[in-house]
């Protein structure tokens, strides 16, 4: 077991409106490279490293990253080393509000704001450094080849379906 974690509960800035929250990370799943596709594949707000991990598996990781989203690249390295066990009871309150980082995901200024020093400015090629950080995460690991190779097609697959975005982040930074 790499991470274990609670069901959350999303509140408003006041810790009202409570709205039940599925995580759908319960990855269990004895072959790594399913787990890793699953969290890629299934994952919408990352909370879950929050939870308690396993620190030997934590320490074969890149860690966190500079860039936003490197929660998720965090996650989804954690996956090829152990599973994740969503606990059934909601003990996790996850607050969003105005200022929170999740509230304008498709807002560069406001992540910026949020997740990076102040007066830093845009943070440069995130989808890029977002991508490739999954293909970094999966050559480190001790994955078979044959295992990476799934995972490779499936990122290389997601790549060339969002190269609007891609192209995006090159000509506009």
């Amino acid at each position: 077991m790499a991470l274990c974690y609670p069901q959350a509960t999303l509140v408003n800035a006041e810790g009202d409106n409570r709205t039940i929250y599925d995580d759908v990370l319960h990855l269990v799943q004895n072959d790594p490279a399913d787990r890793f596709l699953s969290l890629v594949l299934q994952i919408k707000l990352a909370h879950q490293h929050l939870g308690l991990i396993r620190t030997s598996h934590l320490r074969q990781t890149h860690l966190l990253g500079t860039h936003v989203g490197s929660d998720i690249n965090l996650l989804a390295e954690l996956t090829l080393y152990g599973k994740f066990f969503e606990l059934p009871q909601r003990l996790f309150f996850r607050r969003l509000h105005k200022d929170s980082g999740s509230w304008k995901r498709d807002d560069p200024d406001h992540q910026a704001r949020q997740y990076l020093a102040a007066n830093s400015g845009k943070d440069w090629f995130q989808t890029w450094r977002s991508d490739l950080s999954f293909f970094a995460a999966v050559q480190r690991s001790p994955l078979p080849p044959a295992s990476k190779m799934r995972i490779y097609r499936h990122l290389t697959q997601h790549t060339v379906w969002h190269w609007r975005h891609l192209m995006s982040e090159l000509f506009h930074s």
